[in-house]
């Protein structure tokens, strides 16, 4: 019976360099941190682990295997992500899709898609009858910083 929970194996030259690359993309944090083996473990990507481990030959082609990250901001994404170390692969994508082409510190490809239709993130505030002023049933009168008590949000304001 398999298990609900999925691991990737990356193979590489150097484990450390893109295990820690990774952790930092993705938020996972390092569990194995030895020279020929690096190994992650988190939820982020609904992946319980990804696996770096040190092989003799790597292909310089680009991988069989693409991971598609999915984003809010592909702009926002794609900065932080360069900063990490990414590099910049190309534009791909189909009629109406944002898809950005990138390349890790091996060289291995893998894609930011801005998700069309997926909500952004958002910052909630607690509305000050989150903070324990309460205000009579039905008092639908706006909170201060503009959240409402009716308004679906729980009284929250919504950046």
């Amino acid at each position: 019976m398999l298990l609900d929970s999925v691991r990737l194996n990356f193979d590489c030259v150097d484990p450390a360099l893109l295990g820690h690359f990774w952790s930092a993309v993705t938020g996972y944090q390092v569990v194995t941190n030895e020279a020929a083996l690096v190994r992650l473990q988190g939820r982020a990507l609904r992946v319980g682990e990804l696996v770096f481990r040190e092989v003799d030959r790597w292909k310089a082609a680009p991988n069989r295997l693409q991971l598609d990250l999915l984003t809010d901001d592909l702009e926002a994404e794609t900065e932080r992500l360069v900063g990490l170390g990414a590099s910049p692969a190309g534009e791909a994508g189909a009629e109406g899709e944002r898809r950005r082409l990138l390349r890790d510190p091996e060289g291995n490809e893998f894609a930011l898609v801005e998700a069309p239709g997926r909500p952004r993130r958002v910052t909630r505030r607690p509305s000050a009858s989150r903070r324990g002023a309460r205000r009579p049933p039905g008092d639908s009168a706006p909170e201060p910083g503009g959240g409402n008590a009716g308004d679906g949000n729980g009284g929250e304001e919504v950046a």
